[in-house]
């Protein structure tokens, strides 16, 4: 992944506020990829595109919340990142 991101580099104050809240409590980085940013979770299972210019910005921060309160995802849920051998 790319180079390390701070929140307040986001251009949109919803979105910003929003990464602000995920990352103030550690347990997730911000780094540059995808549409502008990902929010990655330590425990490696969860991955979280953040988009530059988001269409409705209030809904995109919204939606961010939501996803990051999903983690730890459960063992064997599609949208881990973990991989793991069978």
């Amino acid at each position: 992944m790319g180079d390390e991101l701070l929140p307040r580099s986001h251009r949109d104050k919803a979105v910003r506020e929003a990464l602000e809240s995920i990352t103030a409590n550690g347990g997730w980085s911000l780094r540059k990829g995808g549409h502008w940013g990902l929010l990655t979770c330590d425990e490696g299972c969860h991955r979280i595109t953040v988009a530059g210019t988001p269409r409705i910005a209030e809904r995109h921060a919204r939606d961010l919340r939501r996803e990051a309160r999903t983690c730890p995802l459960p063992d064997g849920d599609p949208r881990s990142i973990k991989r793991t051998r069978e």
